[in-house]
């Protein structure tokens, strides 16, 4: 056999190959390699040459970004494993509580709200009295006490649509409006991250609460009528 190809430095897709790990795979020699986005992954270098793998996998991660399953949009990845080794996305709901689930979970249908679909299931009162205060609650496909929410517990900033990507270093500012990501900008500076998402809350959220006479003073509460109740 030849002597081995030195392809050290040289880029496959995502990939740049580090070092030759002196182990093969069929034969062929295995080189460890950084993608882009920091991780290091080994690949063969019949692999690399043949185009067949060109990144550490996060490229198929992140072709969930802004994809929907049933009533979640995923926001990002959080880069934070399950039990099972998979990465957990962090998703919006449409009830406008955020949740994290794994990819698995979303392309298999076993994760299609934050929880809320199940307890409006298997409770029908509260199904109703849900639906009831939707119709009350809902403009413009938003449902106005849902935008002054507070954070959620899995937040990470202290800032409600702000987290930490712990893979990039960076911080990220997301935010969805009428079941459509809106902001989802990455930032170096955590200020600069709250201050985009602030920016978004202005254009998106502003109008549309003073138009209908709710939250516009600033309040981090929204009031809903509740008929037939004292």
């Amino acid at each position: 056999m030849g002597k081995t190809k030195d392809i050290t430095g040289q880029r496959f897709g995502r990939l740049v190959a580090i070092e030759n790990t002196q182990t093969k795979q069929r034969g062929y020699s295995i080189w460890l390699c950084k993608c882009d986005c920091g991780e290091f992954t080994k690949v063969s270098i019949f692999n690399l040459s043949k185009g067949d793998v060109k990144s550490c996998g996060c490229s198929r991660r992140m072709e969930l970004n802004g994809q929907r399953f049933g009533r979640l949009l995923v926001l990002n990845n959080t880069y934070q494993k399950a039990g099972n080794g998979s990465y957990l996305w962090l998703c919006q709901c449409d009830c406008g509580k955020e949740t994290t689930a794994s990819a698995g979970s979303l392309r298999g249908g076993n994760k299609q709200s934050c929880g809320c679909l199940s307890i409006e299931s298997s409770n029908k009162n509260v199904l109703k009295a849900d639906i009831f205060n939707t119709e009350i609650d809902s403009k413009e496909q938003t449902r106005l006490s849902l935008l002054n929410q507070k954070k959620s517990k899995n937040n990470t900033s202290g800032i409600k649509g702000v987290c930490f990507d712990k893979q990039t270093g960076n911080w990220i500012a997301h935010m969805a409006f009428q079941r459509k990501t809106v902001l989802n900008k990455r930032f170096k500076n955590k200020q600069d991250a709250i201050n985009a998402r602030k920016e978004a809350e202005e254009k998106y959220f502003k109008p549309i609460l003073e138009k209908y006479g709710k939250g516009n003073d600033g309040n981090e509460t929204v009031q809903i009528s509740k008929q037939g109740k004292s």
